[in-house]
């Protein structure tokens, strides 16, 4: 009985660990690790409190100032304004970069890293060294053009009297891999299959050099003239802020709540919107943090 007792307290054990080591790993948005979101403050308590190297590999880069409430949304007026903000160039957008792997330390075990690197910036605000571009890009990309692009990227717009058409791709693709190893008599064969898809919405036809260009991949930009290049960057621009602004009609409501989040990145102060569901107290909207997962 007791050589009955100890193998089975050595069973339970067994599976008991065997259970944990394979609990699959889970993602959760950096707002809603920590305590359960039951009010809208708590979103902003588990961001400050998770923003770590752990989570976030540059976060010493940052410094989380502070957040407050805004105003709740409660009116058309205030709606069509964070809409334009959300879909134009003034809405802060993250940059991510990382990597993940592991190596098997001097001890024969395995040590798995993950890194994420976060950079904030403004859409449409980026550094281009125009001198690295091809001469037909350079000459698209004059100062006139330039402002032009502009007008479209800040200037108010409003989908709700536009009669928009809505696209969707979808693209797959097989490859096979062949390994010639010299050692070895026979080739290793693997299968790679690629997905790409796209929506894409439009208040006319999308013109033949978007369709080539930027969903058939059939063409490259540099196959276009200079005229037809200048069209295709506004084309793009303009079905790009349409795009933001279905998926803030998608996501945003009467009644929910802006708060803002100020913090420093470097030397450089930002201040960054964020919109939380009335019902369900969650983000809804952010085009920085909300992206950022935590592995548990």
């Amino acid at each position: 009985m007791k050589t009955f007792f100890l193998v089975f307290i050595s069973f339970l054990l067994f599976n008991s660990a065997f259970a944990q080591m394979n609990v699959p790993e889970k993602e959760v948005p950096i707002y809603e690790f920590g305590k359960p979101v039951e009010d809208f403050e708590t979103n902003f308590e588990n961001l400050f409190h998770n923003w770590t190297t752990e989570n976030v590999t540059n976060a010493d880069d940052f410094q989380l100032l502070k957040y407050e409430l805004v105003e709740t949304i409660n009116d058309e007026k205030a709606y069509q304004v964070y809409r334009n903000y959300f879909s134009g160039r003034k809405a802060v957008f993250s940059s991510t970069s990382g990597s993940s792997g592991g190596h098997i330390d001097s001890t024969g075990q395995l040590v798995e890293y993950s890194e994420l690197y976060i950079e904030p910036g403004y859409r449409g605000h980026e550094i281009i060294d125009y001198s690295r571009l091809p001469d037909k890009l350079q000459k698209a990309l004059n100062k006139e053009f330039i402002q032009e692009l502009e007008e479209v990227k800040s200037k108010p717009l409003s989908i709700d009297s536009l009669d928009l058409n809505y696209y969707s791709y979808s693209f797959s693709k097989t490859d096979t891999v062949v390994d010639n190893d010299k050692f070895n008599d026979f080739n290793t064969v693997g299968i790679i299959h690629s997905h790409y898809g796209q929506e894409v919405y439009t208040t006319g036809k999308l013109s033949q050099n978007f369709m080539d260009v930027k969903i058939k991949k059939r063409k490259r930009i540099t196959d276009l003239d200079v005229e037809e290049i200048r069209d295709l960057i506004l084309e793009e621009e303009k079905t790009r802020r349409i795009g933001y602004q279905v998926r803030f009609n998608e996501k945003v409501s009467m009644g929910d709540k802006v708060y803002v989040v100020i913090f420093r990145y470097k030397n450089n102060l930002f201040s960054n919107y964020v919109i939380c569901d009335s019902e369900s107290k969650k983000v809804v909207m952010d085009y920085l943090f909300k992206s950022i997962e935590v592995t548990v």
